[in-house]
């Protein structure tokens, strides 16, 4: 079926018409007192709505371009698998590739959605955020592109999947995401909704990237890593660790050998000056010998006169 009304002008007849043939679409499977997943480009079928609220965000937000299957609202998976063929290369930007130009060029409908957008809160923001009249760069500025406080008012205060900030960083307002981008999200969806086979764990958000982009750093960059990556995240980091425990105790033991050094310094010092000492008793034991024998000598030469002259002293 032809989802090409989805990138058609807002407000205009045939988009318009197309929303009114879905709402006919999920009326048949989902009753008026049922809510169901929104597919606008402000919930991305991760919200419940009613399907008063659904047909009004439609108009108002827009279908998610991607959304190009119904499989959330009744609609048979039919995946037709097919690889990306060099859309990401690791020195460059995942804007450029996807060719994320953003078009300056005015939205006829914008006043009009702009009128229809002062109805609702602040709240009710696109998702992809529109204002920007400069190319997206790389995608490590996203953290100073999308700030927290939107970031809560988009996901309902729950915290974005890998898929979810890819789409993010790869919508432009204007003409919403170029058909590499869509291929790329379509593959993402389809990895996770692959049936889970016994024992195993669902495959999860940061897998279906890693799987459909395995040479980008898109992961790296925003701080989410797979399974496989994170293994060798904490090997690498284990590896620093040792490496610092071995600079630590190289430090240590060349510590350690100039203590060593100063001891056995001081300890010659100790010797040599015991040595002194020693050698200071042998002169003055030789110097009192000395006296001895010029006393003798003397007494001998004067006889009783050196006597009475010691008496007298």
């Amino acid at each position: 079926m032809d989802r090409s009304w989805i990138n058609s002008k807002r407000f205009s007849n045939e988009y318009m018409d197309r929303v009114n043939e879905f709402m006919t679409f999920v009326s048949e499977r989902f009753s008026d007192d049922e809510e169901m997943l929104c597919p606008c480009h402000r919930c991305l079928n991760r919200v419940r709505q009613f399907k008063g609220q659904v047909h009004d965000h439609l108009h108002i937000h827009g279908m998610a371009t991607t959304y190009t299957r119904w499989i959330h609202h009744g609609e048979p998976l039919e995946v037709v698998p097919h690889e990306i063929d060099d859309h990401v290369d690791e020195h460059t930007s995942l804007n450029e590739d996807f060719d994320m130009n953003v078009d300056e060029e005015d939205d006829p409908d914008d006043g009009i959605h702009g009128m229809v957008e002062e109805l609702y809160t602040a709240e009710e923001e696109e998702l992809c955020f529109g204002g920007v009249s400069a190319k997206i760069t790389h995608i490590q500025d996203m953290g100073d592109f999308i700030p927290a406080n939107k970031k809560q008012t988009k996901f309902k205060d729950v915290p974005p999947t890998a898929i979810d900030i890819f789409k993010d960083t790869h919508c432009s307002s204007k003409s919403g995401f170029n058909e590499n981008a869509k291929d790329a999200i379509a593959q993402m969806e389809a990895y996770v909704a692959q049936p889970t086979e016994e024992g195993k764990d669902p495959k999860t958000p940061v897998e279906a990237v890693a799987h459909v982009l395995p040479k980008s750093t898109f992961l790296r960059n925003v701080g989410m890593q797979s399974t496989e990556m994170k293994k060798n995240a904490k090997a690498a980091a284990m590896n620093d660790r040792v490496r610092e425990l071995e600079s630590e105790l190289h430090a240590e033991k060349m510590e350690s050998a100039r203590m060593q050094l100063q001891i056995a310094d001081l300890q010659k010092q100790l010797e040599d000056q015991k040595e002194a000492a020693r050698k200071n008793e042998e002169e003055t034991e030789k110097l009192r010998q000395q006296g001895s024998e010029i006393e003798s000598f003397l007494r001998s030469l004067f006889g009783s006169k050196f006597a009475s002259s010691d008496a007298q002293q």
